[in-house]
């Protein structure tokens, strides 16, 4: 399904942890006019280690995201 590749891609391509994933929304992914954000950002409730983690989202990803 899309959302599985997306899940797949995110965590292949921007390194993000199962965890994130689960946390992820659209809201986290997506700005206002529907482009994909070139940061996400998470807080430190919703990583591992208690930390908050800002993920850099490359081209060749936001291109899976945007699909």
């Amino acid at each position: 399904t899309p959302r599985n590749k997306c899940m797949l891609m995110l965590s292949v391509l921007a390194g993000l942890r199962a965890i994130e994933c689960a946390n992820l929304t659209i809201g986290s992914v997506m700005d206002a006019n529907g482009k994909v954000m070139d940061r996400i950002t998470f807080a430190k409730h919703q990583t591992k280690g208690s930390r908050s983690r800002s993920i850099h989202i490359s081209t060749k990803c936001a291109k899976y995201l945007a699909d």
